[in-house]
Parts: C-alpha cells; structure tokens; sequence
C-alpha cells in the first residue's frame, strides 16, 4: 500500500488561505457559512421538499467551491515562490 509523506496540495492551500491574516474575512466567513448552511438541517428551503428543497444547498455549495477555486490558486503557487 503506498502512503502519501505529504498531504494534497489543495489541503495545504486550504490551510494557507485560512491561517492568512490578509485574506479576506469575509471569503473566510462565506466558506465557513456556505459550509454549516449544507450541513445544518435548518434550510431557507426545506430539504423535505423534494428536488428544491437540494437546489438551495447545491447553489449554495457550488458558488463557495467556485469562490475556494479562485482564491486557492494564489495559495497553491506560493511554495514554488518562495523556493524560488
């Protein structure tokens, strides 16, 4: 079985955009709100109404992934900055 000696690039970038006190608190407070509003039973719509009911969560979920995917790439590229 191979292990991994370094955790996945977008994990480290993850990490990298939260613990930066010049990124935006407000992106932080939109992926952590976006994150417990999937999570938390209390919906603007409910869940128990079929198909609807998931579309709220999905947008919801699908504009912080679009959001993270635009933000990390800045935190991917740092490490190979600063060996530079």
């Amino acid at each position: 079985m191979r292990r991994f000696h370094r955790p996945l690039p977008w994990a480290q970038a993850f990490l990298r955009f939260f613990r930066d006190p010049d990124a935006s608190l407000l992106g932080k407070a939109f992926v952590v709100a976006a994150a417990m509003y999937v999570v938390m039973p209390l919906d603007a719509i409910p869940d128990v109404i079929p198909v609807i009911g998931w579309l709220d969560d999905l947008g919801l979920a699908t504009m912080a992934m679009l959001y993270l995917s635009r933000v990390l790439q800045k935190y991917r590229a740092e490490p190979a900055l600063a060996r530079a």
